[in-house]
């Protein structure tokens, strides 16, 4: 889980590491996170969010990091899968020459970000599971729906379909990997 924490943009700002000393005493924590997404001296996009964590968010930093880490690695298992759509196994497959990453990032996080909202303003941190479960099956859901919402188009074409079968296989081996050991 720590090994995110080193990445730009994946470190707590200074003033939330500030503010978590002086907030302890607070049940439930409120505040409002700005930035910008720019490239090179153009700002590209202007956003400011609402959280809410709940009730124990101060003793929790570290479940609270790994469910951030479970989105993001249900991102990645999609971006993979469509990066090897686009590009295949050299000299074994094919790709489909179509780059769907980007624009699936987007949707990805339109479609996940008011279910990871949920479960930090609602989870129990005393029995965190049925909450982290639960959030678990709807990004599986988005995932796969995504993706076969924009691999749809190319389905029916000869060319795409080892490519296709290929990038579906490692979706759903990515997916595997992410689902929680469960007890027999």
């Amino acid at each position: 889980m720590a090994q995110n924490r080193d990445k730009v943009g994946h470190s707590p700002a200074p003033v939330l590491e500030q503010a978590r000393d002086e907030l302890v005493k607070a049940k439930q924590l409120q505040f409002v996170i700005g930035g910008y997404r720019n490239n090179q001296a153009t700002v590209l996009e202007r956003r400011h969010e609402f959280f809410s964590l709940a009730d124990g968010w101060s003793e929790h930093g570290g479940l609270i990091q790994h469910i951030v880490d479970i989105g993001l690695g249900y991102k990645a298992a999609l971006r993979r899968a469509l990066y090897l759509f686009a590009h295949g196994i050299k000299e074994k497959v094919h790709g489909s020459g179509v780059n769907l990453c980007e624009p699936t990032d987007a949707l990805y996080f339109q479609q996940t970000e008011a279910h990871l909202h949920h479960t930090l303003r609602s989870i129990d941190f005393a029995n965190p599971e049925p909450s982290v479960d639960a959030l678990q099956q709807t990004l599986r859901q988005t995932v796969v729906h995504l993706f076969e919402q924009v691999t749809r188009p190319y389905c029916h074409e000869p060319k795409m379909l080892k490519a296709l079968a290929l990038s579906r296989q490692s979706l759903n081996k990515s997916l595997a990997e992410l689902e929680p050991l469960k007890e027999s």
